[in-house]
């Protein structure tokens, strides 16, 4: 009975080492998931140029191929705010580079072809996560 308490000390020593390295884990990946989406992010700024370029001048969603670019980017975009609601990601870290921005951005231009064009008019049912997020506070 005396190494009761040398026993029960070392058991909860070990299962807090545990719950610590398991947080420790979780916060890591967390940040190289983020640092992936960041990568990702800069590999395609050019092409989240020119599809805000195409959102500006809603006459140009008539074709195929603009509205498959303009898919592609919400696409991607769905995605990331899916994995910040989700706390998959860390939302600072993704804040400083301005893709929330961006994200809101995006969101406001295809908003903005509603009335000119129907190409776009089911976004909200294509992306709901990036539709109804709250971009501002994700990156708070």
């Amino acid at each position: 009975m005396q190494y009761l308490p040398f026993i029960i000390s070392l058991i909860s020593g070990g299962l807090a080492g545990a719950v610590v390295n398991y947080f420790i884990t979780w916060q890591k990946q967390r940040i190289d998931s983020s640092l992936r989406i960041i990568d990702y992010y800069f590999s395609i700024y050019s092409e989240i140029g020119q599809t805000k370029r195409i959102l500006q001048t809603p006459s140009t969603l008539t074709a195929t191929e603009e509205q498959i670019r303009v898919r592609k980017v919400g696409d991607w975009f769905e995605l990331v705010a899916s994995l910040c609601k989700k706390k998959l990601v860390d939302t600072h870290v993704l804040a400083q580079v301005a893709l929330f921005s961006e994200m809101s951005v995006f969101r406001t231009l295809v908003e903005g072809t509603f009335n000119q064009s129907d190409a776009l008019l089911d976004a909200h049912k294509w992306w709901p996560e990036l539709y109804f997020a709250n971009l501002k506070r994700l990156g708070d």
